[in-house]
């Protein structure tokens, strides 16, 4: 995988890290409703990708949902 990221980025591949990195879609909590009359606004988190700062942030995120 490495060699195919090297020829796609060319130059730019230098500057990503050599370590993995991992990326979940559930970090963000879901909106607050501020108006009880809008039933078109969605209470889902937004599933928007994004670096794990550390895995204890993940458990203890996890630990929340499991709740």
């Amino acid at each position: 995988m490495q060699i195919d990221a090297e020829s796609i980025l060319e130059e730019a591949f230098e500057y990503y890290p050599e370590d993995a990195t991992y990326w979940v879609d559930f970090l963000r909590d879901a909106p607050e409703v501020m108006d009880d009359d809008d039933e078109d606004i969605s209470i889902e988190p937004p599933k928007i990708y994004e670096e794990i700062p550390s895995f204890d942030f993940v458990k203890n995120k996890l630990y929340v949902f499991h709740l």
